[in-house]
């Protein structure tokens, strides 16, 4: 769905902007995809797409283990050889055990609510995902991650129930000395941590509304101005860390899924958000489906929109928090497609805290974890 603007710059009648998550999908679902898949079509994008995904499918048996952080130098050359039209070749090898992290935002924020899904499935997540708020130096969940073998992805928010920390003014540095006395824990903490700052920036919830300001999403232009004031903010925020000696961490841009398939001024409307690859190191997505029929993965809308961006800034991808009601097919679907189609994606991480996992589904998870394209640990 393309918003387009009026004269005076507003949106036209049937923005979507106002609505919830699940109202836009439901309305966006309702909709044609044509237009934007239509750009993954092409003979270019074709070939450019195989020969990245080799590309990927090599540097991923070398680089997982630090979350595929894929050196310039070959994004740089399958980006250059693509252009050429040397990546018309018809070969896609495929590592014969991909190396994929799983983990599970478990819900509640407690380790004894990780340990259950745990034990419910098997074996032990790659991945713990969890929310710690802006200038938190105790980081008692990291240290007992890493302790245990795992890797933390934390989602780094700007409010509770009791405060609100504007784009605005991180940006301008009001809150700098807690976030550099934030930044020097996760420096101490000596192994790879994923933060993502403000996930799902780009979502109409209140949180958002408390960061940007009340309106933010009223049309194009308001939405490219919140596009703006995120930049600003995500770039101070990863430039304190970096000062901080915090290079163990890997910022993750992790907006909603749907801005991977919505355009806004007939661009993506991730795009107006993107800080950059100087200060993100992995692509990810918060992707959440629910709908009345079961989805498959592999044609899903919304993984073919981000990975066509995965691929375009040759950038590490994961799949933060994601869920599917009814879930079975899309897991399935996941487990089987995930290291043949889509093989620059090195983790699925599930959120058990919207989608418990139980009969079919929690069969079908299951069946992922043990399958050894999953098994990469920290």
């Amino acid at each position: 769905m393309s918003i387009e603007p009026d004269a005076a710059g507003s949106s036209i009648a049937n923005d979507i902007y106002g609505l919830s998550r699940d109202k836009r999908e439901k309305a966006l679902r309702r909709q044609s995809s044509t237009e934007f898949i239509k750009t993954l079509n092409t003979p270019v994008a074709q070939s450019f797409s195989a020969f990245a995904q080799w590309i990927a499918s090599l540097a991923m048996g070398l680089h997982m283990s630090k979350l595929l952080r894929v050196p310039k130098s070959i994004a740089g050359v399958a980006t250059l050889t693509a252009l050429v039209g040397l990546a018309a070749a018809t070969f896609s090898p495929v590592p014969a055990e991909a190396q994929i992290m799983l983990g599970a935002y478990p819900g509640n924020g407690q380790t004894k609510d990780l340990l259950a899904l745990e034990a419910k499935i098997g074996r032990k997540f790659a991945i713990d995902y969890h929310y710690l708020l802006i200038g938190t130096s105790q980081l008692n969940r990291e240290i007992w991650d890493i302790a245990n073998g795992r890797m933390p992805y934390v989602d780094l928010t700007i409010s509770n129930s009791k405060v609100c920390f504007t784009a605005a003014d991180i940006a301008a540095g009001k809150y700098d000395t807690q976030l550099t006395v934030q930044a020097q824990s996760f420096a101490a903490l000596g192994s790879t941590v994923v933060v993502s700052f403000a996930a799902e920036m780009t979502d109409a919830k209140p949180t958002n509304d408390c960061f940007y300001g009340v309106g933010w999403n009223a049309n194009a232009t308001t939405i490219a101005a919140a596009g703006a004031a995120y930049v600003l903010a995500q770039q101070h925020v990863v430039s304190l860390f970096r000062s901080a000696g915090a290079s163990n961490v890997q910022f993750a841009f992790a907006p909603e899924g749907l801005a991977y398939t919505v355009l806004v001024n007939n661009v993506a409307e991730w795009t107006l958000f993107y800080p950059g690859p100087a200060t993100v190191d992995v692509l990810s997505v918060d992707h959440h489906y629910t709908g009345k029929l079961q989805e498959d993965f592999a044609s899903d809308d919304v993984v073919l929109a981000f990975y066509n961006a995965c691929v375009s800034v040759a950038l590490p991808c994961m799949l933060g928090q994601t869920g599917a009601n009814p879930g079975t097919e899309f897991v399935s679907s996941a487990e089987k497609s995930l290291p043949v189609l889509f093989p620059a994606i090195g983790a699925f991480i599930w959120n058990n805290a919207v989608y418990h996992l139980s009969g079919s589904v929690l069969t079908a998870f299951t069946a992922m974890g043990q399958d050894p394209n999953f098994q990469l640990m920290p």
